[in-house]
């Protein structure tokens, strides 16, 4: 089996061969197609960062370890504090906050504003279409956010980490880098009434969808450019936007209806269950290599 879960919808040749079963997260139907072994090809579904309790401690170890050799006195210094039990506490909080319970959330857990924080990528930094790409994507997220925020005024939580092309391009769009670490940011993730994604590097299915659905959130998404296992499907799982322009009318149509988002939270919880959580994520996927085989 392969577990594939790169942004481009493009495959491992290597692996492709000796597969028996290649799940993809960037499941795009015509590159299955033209990949030679369409019939082991099988959508994975939506990918986030998430760890096992301890494990992020281990697996940092694991990999120090293999790339100590070669490294002078003060590298290897640093690698052993960082792993140190009080050094790994600092410098790992993002793993460390980051297993399974502090994402999910009952579905009857309601909220109160919409959330859009997220990133910007720097064009200088890619060539050609990927360059484009990342430009088209910091448009599409910016313009989101500076409506949301002009038209929802104190119901929108949203805007965008201080990287340093953020702080160079959109320097009123930028938040503090506490309020998107990781524990700051999974508490308002599970505050918010209305969770907004957009799509990911190369049309993917962008993490912060997987976080939302986790969290059994009301979402609105950008069209899903790849394919995902289940039923999850718009007006269902989450309402749709294709321009800026459109998510504020559509941000209120979930603000206004309680019903409607009592449901999608519902529905997202059920999904996340069968299809996101990591143990039914793997179970999946076993199964569906059992008939394969």
């Amino acid at each position: 089996m392969v577990y594939d879960t790169g942004d481009l919808a493009t495959f491992a040749r290597d692996d492709l061969d000796w597969a028996t079963a290649y799940f993809k997260r960037s499941f795009d139907a015509g590159a299955v197609a033209a990949s030679g072994r369409p019939d082991i090809i099988r959508p994975l579904g939506l990918n986030y960062s998430v760890y096992c309790t301890g494990d992020w401690r281990f697996r940092r170890m694991t990999w120090s370890l293999l790339r100590l050799r070669g490294n002078n006195v003060r590298d290897v210094g640093t690698r052993i504090a960082r792993l140190s039990s009080v050094g790994s506490r600092f410098t790992n909080m993002g793993r460390a906050s980051s297993s399974l319970a502090h994402f999910e959330q009952d579905a009857d857990q309601a909220g109160t504003a919409v959330l859009l924080l997220t990133r910007t990528w720097d064009p200088r930094q890619a060539e050609g279409n990927r360059a484009e790409s990342y430009a088209s994507l910091n448009r599409t997220r910016v313009e989101s956010i500076r409506l949301l925020r002009d038209e929802l005024g104190p119901r929108f939580i949203g805007g965008l980490s201080p990287t340093a092309d953020a702080l160079r391009n959109y320097p009123d769009l930028v938040v503090d880098a506490s309020t998107v670490a990781k524990p700051a940011f999974l508490r308002t993730m599970k505050s918010a009434a209305v969770c907004i994604a957009s799509r990911g590097l190369g049309e993917s299915n962008g993490w912060r969808l997987a976080e939302y659905v986790a969290a059994s959130r009301a979402i609105i998404s950008e069209p899903l450019a790849h394919r995902v296992p289940g039923d999850f499907a718009p007006d269902r799982n989450y309402l749709e936007f294709s321009e800026p322009e459109d998510l504020v009318q559509t941000s209120l149509v979930l603000l206004e209806d309680d019903a409607k988002r009592s449901e999608m939270r519902s529905a997202n919880h059920r999904y996340y269950t069968r299809y996101v959580r990591p143990d039914a994520l793997i179970a999946r996927t076993l199964e569906e290599l059992e008939s394969m085989t």
